[in-house]
């Protein structure tokens, strides 16, 4: 299983409506990909910042989504709203429990 976690900055204004746009233009997209196995939103207005952790059977799934044309469609409308791109990295699941 794989990991991929994105921290994104903005203006703290600009939070919920991110993650409103989010659950409702790239969701239903993610969830539907092979090997896509769970995803998690946090928001912390305090620091500017949303963090998205997602979870896949491996890694090239989650590479797949990542240069799908879908991806880059879905996306394309939410760049509008970040600051920066804080940080984004893939790490191996070394232990997960639901």
């Amino acid at each position: 299983m794989f990991a991929a976690i994105r921290n994104l900055k903005m203006d703290a204004a600009r939070i919920d409506g991110f993650v409103a746009q989010w659950e409702q233009e790239v969701s239903p997209h993610v969830t539907q990909q092979p090997g896509f196995q769970g995803i998690l939103v946090l928001k912390s207005k305090d620091k500017n910042e949303v963090a998205i952790i997602s979870w896949w059977d491996t890694e090239e799934s989650l590479m797949a989504w990542r240069t799908s044309e879908t991806h880059r469609k879905v996306h394309a409308g939410l760049h509008d709203l970040l600051s920066a791109m804080a940080s984004q990295a893939r790490y191996e699941v070394g232990y997960y429990k639901s």
